[in-house]
């Protein structure tokens, strides 16, 4: 899985955008603020019917 750094003031401005490249792309997101990961997004697993 490949995973993009992004600032928390870029994820603030532009979170639809950052949320649908994880859904859509399958990219894993770091948040980083000062330099430091603070939070990371990621696709979540399908649903299991059952």
């Amino acid at each position: 899985m490949t995973t993009k750094a992004v600032s928390v003031s870029e994820f603030k401005a532009h979170c639809l955008d950052v949320i649908r490249q994880v859904e859509r792309a399958g990219t894993a997101v770091d948040l980083v603020r000062r330099g430091k990961v603070v939070a990371r997004l990621v696709p979540s697993a399908p649903a299991s019917r059952g």
